[in-house]
């Protein structure tokens, strides 16, 4: 079922959009786990139907234990959380109703708001409220496709970008020694992330059925021109630049430091990346999570290009307005948009 704004062959599902080489993997996942999940309700006898199947856990479960130990989260909570956003259970919520399209908010009530940081990239996200442990922030969005593709999308995008994405970038570079495909390589890379390893591993059933999961290779999420607000998430490393004599690229210690974590969750056989907090989270305080230390090294090479030419990943940033970077004076806020929210303006249509 593609979703409203979809190209030939995409899927849309919870404010996710699933290249072309995906989508059909990810609609026979759900439709086997669907088939699975109401043979198990006739041979016990508790109906045929998926209105007879709670929503949470029944139709999802958090497919990385370690991290559920590592940080003391509630498996439990994380589903009934994830459910009630997706509308599945609460005010209006059917546990058979069809998973939204999208786009989703992040959590309301966390009042989540863009906040200034110079030391990372020009802008972050931060709590405007008290976050508890458990909290699911929301499903981070983005445009899934196969590594492969990315990898062409990370390297020359820009060529399929609209004429004005084109200009913004050319002028984004003037008065560096820096080209535009070395800034466009700088913010594509800066906004991708893998998906999580749910997608290629089995993607369980409640109760004993275990199904496998919808991708055969490793995939990408994209979230330059696709993604929410949840994009603006730092890493916790005060120097991910690995050239850099006493960066932290490689610390391990700094995982300690991030307060949310995105956790793969399988929703009716497709795993989504879950975003939640992993502990208390003050109001004020700047939402960071790990991005790992490959990002950072993968990253590093045309970073180091970029800034040797003059052009800086805070410069980029405020130069296009990502997100409103570089537009706020210092200490100012801005309450973020917790909708669907381009990062560039037309970037959308590069994907491929």
């Amino acid at each position: 079922m593609a979703g409203a704004g979809c190209g030939p062959g995409e899927l849309r599902l919870c404010g996710l959009t699933f290249h072309p080489h995906l989508a059909p993997g990810v609609r026979r996942a759900m439709a086997r786990w669907e088939a699975a999940a109401l043979e198990r309700l006739r041979a016990e006898r508790l109906g045929g139907r998926l209105r007879d199947l709670g929503a949470a856990p029944e139709q999802m479960v958090v497919c990385d234990a370690e991290a559920l130990s590592q940080h003391g989260l509630s498996h439990d909570t994380i589903c009934a959380r994830l459910a009630r956003l997706l509308g599945l259970v609460g005010e209006g919520g059917r546990s058979d109703a069809p998973l939204p399209e999208g786009p989703l908010g992040l959590a309301a009530e966390a009042r989540l708001r863009r906040c200034t940081e110079s030391a990372r990239g020009g802008c972050g996200l931060a709590a405007g409220a008290a976050v508890r442990r458990n909290t699911v922030l929301g499903v981070v969005g983005g445009y899934v496709m196969p590594a492969v593709a990315a990898e062409g999308f990370g390297a020359a995008g820009y060529r399929h970008c609209g004429a004005d994405v084109r200009a913004e970038l050319a002028r984004a570079v003037e008065g560096t020694t820096a080209d535009v495909s070395t800034a466009w390589r700088l913010l594509a890379g800066s906004y991708c992330m893998p998906y999580p390893e749910g997608l290629q591993a089995e993607a369980p059933v409640s109760g004993s059925v275990r199904l496998a999961g919808p991708f055969p290779s490793p995939a990408t999420l994209c979230m330059l021109g696709w993604g929410n607000a949840a994009a603006l998430i730092n890493d916790p490393r005060a120097q991910p630049r690995a050239w850099v004599e006493g960066n932290d690229a490689a610390a391990a210690m700094v995982a300690s430091e991030a307060n949310c974590a995105v956790l793969p969750v399988a929703v009716r056989g497709v795993v989504l990346p879950v975003l939640v907090a992993v502990r208390d989270i003050a109001p004020g305080e700047q939402l960071l999570r790990e991005y790992g230390a490959g990002w950072s090294r993968e990253l590093a090479g045309t970073w180091e290009v970029a800034e040797a030419g003059g052009l800086s990943a805070e410069a980029l940033a405020g130069r296009l307005r990502l997100w409103g970077g570089g537009a706020m004076g210092s200490g100012q806020e801005a309450a973020a948009d917790v909708q669907e929210a381009q990062l560039l303006s037309g970037a959308s249509g590069a994907a491929p």
